[in-house]
């Protein structure tokens, strides 16, 4: 076999520019308009925009994310604007594809750098559930094995890192959430073992907490095998010790208590496993301190179905009565 010695010419200065990002002057004019948008895009819920507004706003950014790939900055500020808009976007539409590939091209370029990863899994947390077109974009283009990659590479204390920390796990649930070929995607990068370390570091996170039991909850949905792993990897200690440390928190009760209905379903091994370590005494616990709450009686009604057949419906009975009084 022979190789062939090409001649590559060196990249002129010119491309090289280009190629870097263009002037300082530019990208800042860029860095300003993305975070213009993200201030000025709809709220979740409303619809001000103009019909294809919302995709136009997307193309708008990517664009300017793929001139200046190497401005962090300008990355930044790209990935907080799209957080805004791509949850706007109809399925389907080719802008919000693009808006994802980029999105994992920031990661992957600024892969040492937490303010941009955040930012990124911010914008993957808001858009990716149930969005099978995007969770498709996101499949190929490895953006949960970016995601799971940069919390295993920033761990610890600081304010910046468990903000990373926090909308990683809010990316995972997101990416998860009614995908059997996530599932398995960050299982297999290990993202379980990611998810338990990160809620083992920031115990006193309250929304790290609750989106982190989101992810182990939409990761164990109908999958025996992560349902598995997480309880191998001490996941039901950590749900509810999350549950012991949050006793006033409704949004994280209500997300544990969902992580243990989902590693409970079908699995008698970790009906035993979730009773033995008194889980039904958290959840009984749960309802009888937020008696008013009806989206945690429900959850918890449903867990406990499971758990303690008739101990749910006799509950959420005790609770109607409590509020109609004698």
């Amino acid at each position: 076999n022979m190789m062939l010695d090409l001649q590559v010419p060196a990249l002129s200065a010119e491309y090289r520019r280009v190629a870097e990002g263009g002037s300082d002057a530019e990208a800042d004019i860029a860095t300003r308009a993305c975070t213009a948008l993200s201030e000025l895009a709809p709220a979740p819920g409303e619809m001000w925009l103009r019909p294809g507004g919302a995709e136009a706003a997307c193309a708008f950014c990517v664009r300017l994310m793929s001139q200046q790939l190497a401005n962090r900055s300008l990355q930044v500020a790209a990935c907080r604007a799209l957080a805004s808009l791509l949850p706007a976007v109809p399925v389907d539409a080719s802008e919000g594809q693009a808006a994802v590939e980029l999105l994992a091209a920031a990661m992957r370029r600024h892969s040492q750098c937490p303010d941009v990863l955040e930012a990124a899994c911010w914008a993957l947390a808001g858009s990716m559930a149930m969005r099978q077109d995007l969770q498709a974009v996101a499949s190929s283009n490895g953006a949960s094995e970016e995601v799971v990659a940069s919390m295993r590479r920033f761990q610890g204390a600081g304010s910046e890192v468990e903000d990373l920390q926090t909308w990683a796990c809010g990316a995972l649930a997101s990416l998860s959430a009614s995908n059997p070929t996530q599932q398995a995607a960050i299982a297999g990068s290990r993202g379980i073992d990611a998810i338990l370390t990160a809620m083992r570091l920031h115990v006193d996170n309250v929304r790290l907490q609750h989106m982190a039991c989101g992810a182990l909850s939409n990761l164990a949905a109908n999958n025996l095998n992560n349902q598995a792993a997480i309880a191998a990897g001490g996941g039901i200690d950590v749900i509810l010790q999350a549950m012991q440390s949050h006793p006033d928190e409704t949004t994280v009760l209500q997300s544990a208590i969902a992580a243990l209905w989902c590693l409970v379903k079908n699995n008698p091994e970790h009906r035993t496993l979730v009773t033995r370590a008194r889980g039904v005494e958290y959840i009984v616990n749960a309802v009888q301190s937020h008696p008013y709450d009806a989206e945690l009686k429900a959850m918890a009604s449903g867990a406990l179905q499971v758990l303690v057949p008739g101990l749910g419906e006799a509950l959420a009975g005790g609770a109607q009565s409590q509020r109609q009084g004698p």
